[in-house]
C-alpha cells in the first residue's frame, strides 16, 4: 500500500493494560509524535500495513449494560448493540471511532463456548479481575504471513450483529495478548 494515507497508532500499555502513551505514524504523525520509531508499522515479512482495528474493554462486574452506560457517559457518545460472538460465547457493544477504528466492550455469556475459545477465556478472566482493558487488535489484509512467523494457524470468528448481518473474520494471537496486554492480536476480514 505505497502511499497510503493510513494513520497508525503505537500504544504504550502499563502491566495493569492502561495506556499510558500513544505513539501516532501516517501522514497526520507529524502533528501528533515527533519521536524517532514513528513510522507506519509493517506487517510481519510483507508489504502490507497494519492498522488499529479496534480496542477491547472487559465489562467488569456492574455487566455489560451498566459498563457500556458508564463508559458513553464518560465519552460523551453511545455504544449501539453490536451483537454476539456465538463460538466465544461473548457479546459486545460498540463505539465508531474515526477512521473505521473502534472501540468494544465485551462480556462473557453464560455459555459452554466461554471455556472452549481463547476470547472467551480471555474476556471471563479479564471481567473476574475487575474488568477493563482487555486487549488492542490489529487489522492486517492478509493474516498468513503472520500465522507462518507465529507457527500456528488463525481461528475463525464470527458475529451476529442484531440487524442479522454476520460478520467474519480469522484472528490469531490472543492467548498471547491475554498473558502480556501490550502485545496485540491480530485480525483479517472477510469481506462477502
Amino acid at each position: 500500500m505505497s502511499g497510503s494515507r493510513t494513520n497508525t497508532v503505537r500504544l504504550l500499555c502499563s502491566s495493569d493494560g492502561s495506556v499510558q502513551r500513544a505513539f501516532w505514524s501516517g501522514p497526520r504523525a507529524a502533528r501528533r509524535c515527533r519521536r524517532p520509531g514513528c513510522a507506519p508499522v509493517r506487517s510481519m515479512g510483507d508489504d502490507g500495513v497494519m492498522r488499529l482495528d479496534h480496542i477491547a474493554y472487559a465489562a467488569g462486574p456492574e455487566g455489560l449494560a451498566s459498563c457500556v452506560e458508564r463508559l458513553g457517559s464518560h465519552l460523551g457518545a453511545g455504544f449501539r448493540d453490536g451483537g454476539l460472538h456465538p463460538a466465544f460465547g461473548t457479546r459486545n457493544f460498540v463505539l465508531a471511532l474515526a477512521d473505521g477504528c473502534y472501540l468494544e466492550v465485551v462480556e462473557a455469556l453464560d455459555h459452554p463456548a466461554v471455556d472452549r475459545a481463547p476470547f472467551g477465556r480471555a474476556v471471563a478472566q479479564r471481567s473476574a479481575e475487575g474488568g477493563g482493558w482487555l486487549a488492542w487488535v490489529v487489522a492486517v489484509d492478509d493474516i498468513a504471513p503472520i500465522e507462518q512467523r507465529l507457527g500456528r494457524t488463525a481461528a475463525a470468528g464470527h458475529r451476529r450483529r442484531p440487524d442479522g448481518v454476520d460478520l467474519r473474520w480469522a484472528q490469531l494471537g490472543v492467548n498471547d495478548s491475554a498473558a502480556d496486554r501490550q502485545l496485540p492480536f491480530f485480525t483479517q476480514w472477510h469481506v462477502a
